[in-house]
């Protein structure tokens, strides 16, 4: 074989190892994020306030899973906001408290698999041991969320007929997910 042709023989290699280099990568990265995305929990956010409206720093929030009795706890930044992360399904309460202010404290929280919560908080001045507790208040929509989403409770998959208990079955029953039936693993789709 002369120079010329072993040469391109030589980077049609390379071509060849750097498209299988480029394939791996772009799998790994998917891969990480399908498992990312396929985390069973939730995330519970929120600003808090004081009675003028005006946003408060530095608040010591705490996020306490009444279940298991496990406590997240958070600081609202500059612009009074908190954020608890992948935290597990389940009933949680969430208490705001600042020196010179009155503590709060939102119960009756059930968090869902995917769900984002904004649980915005009011407080008032006064001694941080006086205790205002909210109660039965829930959000009904999930402002941080810009696409369409539907949950089904611990309860509802308990209580549902589906055959084998396949997770999938469990998505088709939201109205907006069809199955594709031109693929052998199941495609959930925006109907």
């Amino acid at each position: 074989m002369n120079s010329r042709a072993q040469g391109h023989a030589n980077r049609m290699r390379h071509r060849g190892t750097l498209a299988v280099g480029i394939f791996l990568l772009a799998g790994v990265l998917l891969g990480l994020g399908i498992a990312q995305a396929q985390q069973p929990v939730g995330h519970l956010q929120g600003r808090v306030y004081d009675q003028s409206g005006a946003v408060l720093p530095g608040v010591s929030v705490a996020v306490t899973n009444v279940a298991t009795g496990a406590v997240r706890q958070v600081l609202t930044n500059a612009d009074g906001f908190w954020s608890a992360r992948s935290l597990l399904p389940g009933p949680y309460a969430v208490t705001g408290s600042l020196e010179g202010m009155q503590t709060v404290r939102r119960e009756d929280i059930e968090l869902l698999v995917g769900q984002i919560l904004d649980i915005d908080m009011t407080m008032t001045l006064g001694a941080a041991t006086d205790l205002i507790t909210v109660t039965g208040e829930a959000p009904l929509l999930e402002v941080s969320r810009s696409e369409p989403a539907s949950y089904i409770t611990a309860q509802e998959i308990q209580n549902l007929p589906v055959a084998g208990r396949d997770f999938k079955q469990f998505a088709l029953l939201n109205p907006t997910v069809r199955a594709d039936p031109r693929w052998p693993l199941m495609v959930i789709k925006p109907r």
